[in-house]
């Protein structure tokens, strides 16, 4: 498991992303990009009681 990646995504992803935004960038340094936005929430239920309790 010590192998595995710690992280979303490593050096080299974001190096072939900045790479490809690079390329597609205005002369005025600006991107074409869209962002999504995900929001959730989440709550645990309260444990259920037995009649031994």
């Amino acid at each position: 498991m010590q192998a595995r990646s710690h992280g979303l995504t490593g050096r080299a992803a974001w190096a072939r992303a900045r790479a490809a935004y690079a390329r597609l960038a205005a002369d005025d340094g600006r991107v074409p990009a869209t962002v999504e936005v995900v929001y959730g929430h989440a709550w645990k239920a309260a444990p259920r009681k037995t009649p031994a309790d």
